[in-house]
């Protein structure tokens, strides 16, 4: 509002974008599509920044048992096309006899600008977080109304926490040990998770059948583990094309 008698009220509209320092292309998981038996399985990725025109990697974190990351420049048509004014491209090479079931594990990226903060000043130099994430079948197949393959997540529902609950899971196990597939190690988060593995006398064709048995006691804590926090079981085995075991566990006990 105004003392102009001939405009005492006028708008004004302020119109801008507020454009991120920088950006990851995918976004902050990088996925492995298809899990390879026989070699390393790749992925890859970028960060760009929309405003920067010297964005640089100064150091890269990653377990380097697991996986390989090699850094490489990335040409000016390519970066324009993704909208940004520099950035850095990544290759992901994730070694061979990964964990059967789903597997993550984190990048952290330590760039050479400095983070943005909440009052809008500069603070320290930026970290950023990616993912590398996928799922192995390997010679470990599991079968069941209560499996989600797609995750490699058990259903348990949801049941009284009186009461528990179990279920039980078919295995096929290709190329197992003479002596039998084995668990030499089980780790439940929570702990109150309980796993049993009971060979079958039948197989089906070379492979051996197992039920495999995961239960959650009577008499348990009340908890709820979904989608975004499931709880997890991580199994050691003699077999040598699947040392390791991932398996997730969705449940709420009330």
């Amino acid at each position: 509002r105004t003392n102009d008698p001939n405009n005492k009220v006028f708008s004004l509209r302020v119109v801008g974008l507020v454009v991120p320092r920088m950006v990851l292309i995918p976004d902050t998981t990088w996925e492995i599509r298809e899990v390879q038996e026989t070699g390393p399985s790749y992925t890859a990725g970028f960060l760009i920044s929309p405003v920067l025109t010297d964005l640089g990697v100064e150091k890269l974190e990653y377990d380097e048992s697991r996986m390989e990351v090699k850094m490489h420049p990335v040409d000016l048509d390519q970066i324009s096309s993704m909208k940004g004014k520099s950035g850095v491209g990544f290759e992901v090479i994730v070694k061979q006899g990964m964990p059967v079931g789903s597997f993550s594990f984190p990048i952290r990226i330590h760039t050479n600008t400095q983070e943005r903060q909440s009052d809008g000043q500069l603070g320290e130099k930026a970290i950023v977080n990616v993912t590398v994430a996928g799922r192995r079948e390997g010679p470990i197949r599991m079968l069941g109304p209560a499996y989600l393959p797609e995750s490699s997540t058990i259903a348990l529902g949801s049941f009284s926490c009186t009461d528990g609950r179990s279920v039980k899971l078919t295995m096929l196990v290709r190329g197992a040990p003479e002596e039998g597939l084995q668990f030499s190690e089980v780790v439940s988060d929570p702990e109150s998770l309980k796993v049993e593995l009971i060979p079958e006398a039948k197989g089906a064709g070379n492979a051996k059948r197992y039920t495999l048995v995961v239960q959650a006691p009577p008499n348990g804590p009340r908890l709820t583990r979904r989608d975004e926090n499931p709880a997890e079981i991580r199994i050691k085995t003699n077999h040598p094309e699947a040392p390791e075991m991932n398996l997730k566990v969705q449940f709420t006990a009330y």
